[in-house]
């Protein structure tokens, strides 16, 4: 009975539950929304059958007047049936909190352009919200005397990708004010944009700023013309273009990393063209700074401020006062690490070009400063351990001494054009940047065996076994053994008949793993092998081809060198040798094949019989030959004659002129017939150095020779 009343006062209790719960209102999801903008127009007027940007924005601010659909709280997508120019009449609605309304997307497809008309902020993002825009146009956005012309984020989380910002302007950030907010750039462009004060392109001011892959040319301020970053702010700048920039491309009071980006023609009447760390931290690799401009440090001014450079080129820039490249003063503190200077200049009096030291501390390590306007390339002391550094001036080198520490002064760096992007300076060959360098610096922080050029440090760039890496932000990749020549060593002459071979490879260092499989024989028609590698030097070796028909001296043709297919030669740091055939390579052609004396012709006359006192033979022959001279004829006269061969005459290689005269002949008192015959000693050969055969030819002529006076008598008969 007890466990039977328990049951049903459950039962009953069960049942109430179940009614209190169907009474509640149902619970609603927050789900994503997408608007369509379908009107150019700036207006929030209900029912016209538009969606406008402002009451799409209201709408996912869950305050719409049902014009864009139904009110939002999710995370919501605007995009634009329509392209053109939204001109506003005041400032889009803020975005407000995601915890309110969700995050918010923006997206313009690259045709929509949102103007503030030069007289109104276009956008405002409160705390909390999460705003991204896509491929849009922020223009000629203005609130002169505060923050942000283009956009104002108040704490909140902006993301621009794929973006321009265009003529805004404000007394802070022109383009954006990022007030302690999250602000992410990505891809994006900042051009025309002015502050009165600090940050043309972007003010961040107590915020997190990263820039990757943007542009930001034109924009102007008091400071900072591209972006100003203020005290207890985080600015990160990756792979980033800061061009023709009035007020400087960067200030910086707070944390700054600039990576792989470049700074060019930017400028300004203060200090600091490039950058301007003022009681900021800024590090700088892998970047450019070229053909910027200021008062005091072209490329860089350090103020107050700790600047490390690593890996970086600074090219061109100009100070009205000091430091050319860098100015560093007041308790700055710099460190400079594989960095190139060249070409700066400075038009104050003795001031330094590449760099000058005012105050504060300054370390170079692995640098090079070099080629300065008026020869002023490193002025002032430096601090700490500087070492390994090439400074082509002896007499501004700010205190470094030539073969001490490893540091290079007095001589040119033999720099090559500027290339690459970001650019830099490469080491000509020869240079003697070149593994000059110290290895434990490129290997510790913040070098990491990086160099501006991508290439792995060290490397052996003077090719002599040794990885050492550069001085300079550029590192001279290894150099991989070439192939200079295959040449005829033994004999040094072709045609040959010779029954072995024996060419020489040249290389353009030392290599090893030089053997006979490295060789392949290219030979027409095909013949023998390849039978001894032997090493002259390191960098020379001796390939000996013999055997088979070549020893034999029954093989006719030519013989050359490759390099096999499977070659594995290297240098002594392990870079390969590449396929292919040397400028030079020279060949034998091998000729066992006798020549033939094919005939002895007339010439001079061409007739017989003749009385010619002088008489010229012609002898061809079937290849080109040699050694050939009266002493390799005789004449074959019948009667004996007391004319001698006189002249033999090359007309072409294989054709001679055997000139006969003098004694009887030229007397013309001879008769009889004159020919030639070989000498049984002669000794001609062909260029192979076959012999011709002591036999005579199939065609043999002979000269008639006929001197005497035929008289006839009239005949009488009686």
């Amino acid at each position: 009975m007890r466990t039977s009343t328990h049951l049903s006062t459950l039962i009953r209790l069960s049942i109430l539950l179940a009614l209190v719960v169907s009474l509640l209102p149902p619970t609603r999801t927050a789900r994503a929304a997408s608007f369509t903008v379908n009107s150019l127009l700036d207006n929030t007027t209900a029912g016209d059958g538009l969606c406008t940007l402002r009451e799409a924005i209201e709408t996912a601010n869950n305050a719409g007047n049902g014009d864009c659909g139904a009110n939002s709280t999710g995370d919501d997508t605007i995009t634009f049936s329509v392209s053109g120019t939204i001109t506003l009449s005041s400032t889009l609605p803020a975005i407000v909190s995601a915890s309110t309304a969700g995050n918010l997307t923006i997206n313009g497809d690259g045709t929509i352009i949102i103007s503030g008309n030069n007289a109104v902020r276009v956008m405002e993002v409160n705390s909390g919200a999460d705003l991204t825009l896509q491929n849009l146009t922020i223009a000629n956005g203005s609130i002169n005397t505060s923050y942000g012309g283009g956009i104002s984020n108040n704490f909140g989380m902006l993301t621009v990708t794929n973006s321009t910002f265009s003529g805004n302007s404000a007394d802070y950030g022109g383009g954006i004010d990022n007030n302690g907010g999250t602000l992410t750039v990505t891809g994006s462009t900042f051009s025309n944009n002015s502050a009165t004060s600090e940050g043309g392109g972007i003010f961040n001011n107590g915020g997190t700023l990263t820039v990757t892959n943007s542009t930001f040319s034109q924009n102007s301020a008091n400071y900072g013309g591209g972006i100003g970053n203020s005290p207890s702010t985080t600015l990160t700048v990756t792979g980033s273009t800061f061009s023709d920039n009035s007020g400087g491309g960067i200030a910086n009071g707070g944390t700054l990393t600039v990576t792989g980006s470049t700074f060019s023609d930017n400028s300004t009447n203060n200090s600091g063209g490039g950058i301007l760390n003022y009681y900021g931290m800024a590090t700088v690799m892998g970047s450019t700074f070229s053909n910027n401009s200021a008062d005091y440090g072209g490329g860089i001014e350090n103020d107050n401020g700790t600047l490390t450079v690593t890996n970086s080129t600074f090219s061109n820039n100009s100070a009205v006062q000091q430091g050319g490249g860098i100015f560093n003063e007041t308790g700055g503190t710099l460190t400079v690490t594989n960095s190139t200077f060249s070409s700066n200049s400075a038009d104050a009096t003795g001031s330094g070009e590449g760099l000058h030291v005012d105050s504060g501390t300054a370390t170079l390590r692995n640098t090079i400063i070099a080629n300065s306007v008026n020869g002023r390339d490193c002025v002032g002391t430096l601090s700490g351990t500087n070492n390994n550094n090439l400074i082509e001036s002896a007499a501004n080198a700010c205190g470094l001494t030539h073969g001490s520490s490893g540091n290079i002064i007095g001589f040119d760096p033999n720099l090559g054009a500027l290339t690459g992007s970001p650019a830099y300076f490469p080491l000509n060959t020869g240079s003697p940047a070149i593994d000059a360098g110290d290895n434990a610096t490129c290997a510790a922080a913040p070098v990491n065996n990086q160099s501006q050029n991508g290439v792995t440090r060290p490397q052996d760039g003077d090719a002599n076994g040794t990885k050492v890496c550069d001085i300079g932000s550029y590192e001279h990749p290894d150099l991989p053994p070439a192939l200079l020549s295959f040449t005829r060593h033994d004999p040094a002459t072709s045609p040959t008949n010779a029954g072995m071979l024996v060419f020489r490879a040249t290389f353009s260092e030392a290599v090893q793993n030089v053997d006979a499989a490295d060789f392949s024989l290219n030979a027409s028609p095909a013949t023998t092998v390849i039978t001894a590698v032997a090493q002259v030097t390191p960098s020379l070796y001796e390939i000996t081809v013999s055997g088979g028909n070549l020893s034999a001296n029954t093989y006719n043709g030519v013989i050359g060198l490759d390099l096999a297919a499977g070659q594995n030669i290297t240098d002594p740091a392990g870079n390969p040798l590449p396929a292919g055939e040397p400028a030079t390579d020279e060949t034998y052609t091998v000729d066992n094949t006798a020549p033939v004396l094919l005939s002895f012709t007339r010439h001079n006359p061409l007739t017989s019989p003749t009385n010619a006192s002088t008489l010229v033979f012609r002898a061809t022959f079937s290849e080109a030959v040699q050694n050939v001279n009266a002493a390799d004829f005789t004449l074959n006269a019948a009667p004996a004659t007391t004319a001698s061969i006189t002249a033999v005459t090359l007309v072409t290689p294989s054709l001679y002129e055997i000139t006969v005269s003098g004694g009887d002949l030229s007397a013309n008192t001879y008769n009889g017939v004159i020919g030639l015959n070989l000498a049984a000693g002669q000794n001609i050969t062909d260029p192979a150095g076959n012999p011709l055969p002591t036999t005579e030819p199939a065609t043999d002529e002979t000269y008639t020779i006929e001197n005497v006076i035929r008289l006839y008598l009239p005949l009488i008969v009686r």
